[in-house]
């Protein structure tokens, strides 16, 4: 059986889609599947490992998974690896590596990728201060159908205004 099949099988007995749900059977298959090289699976189970979901919570697994999956492309181990990254957990705080795999789901649509990107150069704390990229990652959330962006975008929005206004009374 190929690596794409055994890793569907784990992800029905990881929803319970035609099968009843079964969180071990679920990470059996997906483990056969991650040693047989399929990055997919390697992201379910660091997303698996991430959550405490079938595992015992352990960031230090969750990252050697996720990182498989990210270098893969893969959007939301991207994301959850960057968030490891930021925070120091499972791997040393590196604000570059989180930033670099922010922007890489970020460039795939994963709108809380454009979210955490967008804070990162709103605030300008670990990278030179843009609000032109903020307000465009905002935006690019909103568009997606993030909602919760249109409040980001009239904040950057007004600083935007506020600088502006500035500069041309000096």
């Amino acid at each position: 059986m190929e690596d794409v099949s055994i890793n569907n099988i784990g992800f029905m007995y990881y929803e319970g889609a035609g099968t009843k749900k079964n969180i071990k059977k679920a990470i059996e298959f997906y483990s056969k599947a991650a040693k047989l090289g399929y990055p997919c699976s390697c992201g379910n189970l660091g997303t698996m490992y991430y959550d405490g979901k079938g595992f015992k919570k352990s960031n230090v697994m969750a990252a050697k998974y996720l990182k498989i999956a990210a270098d893969a492309g893969f959007s939301n181990p991207q994301l959850l690896l960057g968030n490891l990254y930021w925070k120091g957990e499972g791997v040393k705080r590196n604000y570059a590596k989180a930033v670099h795999y922010w922007t890489l789901a970020a460039q795939q649509d994963n709108t809380k990728a454009l979210y955490l990107l967008g804070l990162v150069y709103w605030k300008g704390e670990v990278t030179k201060k843009d609000l032109e990229k903020a307000m465009y990652l905002f935006v690019k959330g909103f568009i997606l159908g993030d909602k919760s962006m249109k409040k980001y975008v009239v904040e950057v929005a007004k600083e935007i205004v506020n600088e502006t206004k500035q500069k041309t009374n000096n």
